[in-house]
């Protein structure tokens, strides 16, 4: 939206990461990319402004989105035009069926910490959004996915996989805790 309505947002906050959390169980050479999933701690923490502002993470009893419900993906990768855009990019992806999801990729394995989105032309997750947010919202923004990866950007009919936050929510608070 920035690009259509020429917001000017304050300027970047640089804060360092303290530690970068990996899942224990992922595994970087794993073609599925079961648990493609960190937490990073940082060495401060952001100021909300109206350009930063947290996300809510699936709370007890969170319902995943049924097929069809469009997700929001923002991030900075690939746009097409050039390498990484230099303006935060924002698309609706429409969640996919999980058997639809795993008979387009017959090469690997999906899991129940995995869903699948997207497979409008031209509208997806590319290159240099991996990590970044899959949102739904209801009553509040919820973080229900994270972008792991995908076939080429933006081929119809071929949805991105994401990794699936609810199934992880035990790790992340036993993880944030400590």
């Amino acid at each position: 939206e920035d690009t259509k309505n020429r917001w000017c947002a304050d300027p970047p906050q640089n804060i360092a990461a303290e530690e970068i959390i990996l899942h224990p169980e992922y595994r970087r050479d794993d073609r599925s990319q079961h648990n493609d999933i960190a937490l990073i701690r940082l060495e401060r923490p952001a100021r909300e402004t109206n350009f930063v502002t947290p996300v809510c993470l699936p709370g007890t009893g969170f319902s995943p989105s049924e097929p069809g419900r469009n997700m929001t993906i923002v991030g900075f990768g690939h746009t097409g035009r050039r390498s990484h855009s230099g303006v935060k990019q924002k698309a609706r992806v429409p969640v996919w069926d999980g058997r639809r999801c795993q008979d387009k990729w017959t090469s690997i394995k999906l899991h129940e910490g995995q869903l699948c989105a997207g497979g409008d032309y031209n509208i997806d997750s590319c290159t240099g959004d991996s990590g970044g947010p899959m949102m739904v919202q209801r009553l509040y923004w919820t973080l229900e996915g994270v972008v792991s990866f995908g076939n080429r950007c933006g081929l119809e009919d071929w949805p991105g996989v994401y990794t699936r936050v609810s199934s992880y929510m035990d790790w992340i608070r036993a993880t944030i805790r400590s």
